[in-house]
């Protein structure tokens, strides 16, 4: 590691460690965190979490650190225009300060919106189209995913829910499951807003909300059953039920 490279460590350990004044609490009755570390003794996770604050992924990374496995394991897919230096200097700094310090990696994509924008500036996606870029990122989660005690972690809404209420899901998580069905299960984490609607640090609290992890294959014996709704929207069900009604937007 180069003084450059310690020096951003250095930064990112300290912002991870101030980061937990954040104040949050799992709420799991029924012992999934439990089942989910059980299935990561032989298999791999796709996390998918609720996102409205800026805030909440430092909740969700302290959660999964704390009662499932160390950020080292750990993937997180997020939108490219995060980690374009080019368009968000500081967000890409923060990021990737973080990603020296818990060992985490990073999976970007071209989210629908920023297609036309890196049709046109392909700095950051190698000279590849949005599409093939994506489609290389989706091989690199799944050979993420075949190694034992791995996390892909992705929030399906794609873009921030600026009332906390869900927003509909995108249906490349339905496509990562389906082509990790043989070693891979979905848990579902709700992070609940507070009535703030805003984390505040010291002031405000988050309740996370794990749900069960379950298989492609038992999500598909659910279609079967509702042949109108998408497997995507099944899944994403299984999120909102873990939250209170009011926030639970597309899926109410």
């Amino acid at each position: 590691m180069n003084p450059k490279e310690t020096a951003q460590k250095f930064a990112g350990d300290l912002l991870w460690q101030a980061s937990k004044i954040v104040r949050w609490e799992v709420v799991d009755p029924n012992g999934n965190l439990e089942k989910a570390r059980r299935h990561l003794q032989n298999g791999a996770l796709i996390v998918y979490i609720n996102h409205f604050d800026m805030l909440d992924t430092t909740v969700i990374g302290h959660a999964v650190e704390n009662h499932l496995s160390p950020l080292e394991n750990v993937a997180g897919i997020t939108g490219l225009k995060h980690f374009d230096p080019q368009r968000n200097r500081v967000e890409y700094a923060l990021i990737d300060a973080g990603r020296k310090s818990r060992g985490f990696q990073v999976l970007t994509v071209v989210q629908d919106y920023d297609n036309y924008y890196y049709l046109n500036h392909r700095h950051a996606t190698s000279g590849k189209t949005p599409q093939t870029f994506n489609l290389d990122s989706t091989r690199r989660a799944l050979r993420f995913l075949k190694k034992p005690g791995n996390i892909v972690m992705l929030a399906p809404e794609a873009t921030r829910s600026r009332d906390g209420r869900l927003l509909k899901g995108h249906e490349g998580i339905a496509t990562l499951l389906a082509l990790s069905e043989e070693f891979a299960h979905a848990l579902p984490i709700a992070m609940v807003p507070p009535d703030t609607l805003k984390i505040v640090p010291l002031f405000t609290s988050v309740k996370v909300a794990v749900g069960a992890p379950f298989s492609y294959n038992e999500v598909l014996l659910e279609k079967a059953r509702k042949p109108d709704i998408s497997v995507t929207d099944l899944m994403m069900k299984r999120l909102a039920v873990l939250l209170p009604e009011k926030y639970r937007g597309f899926y109410r």
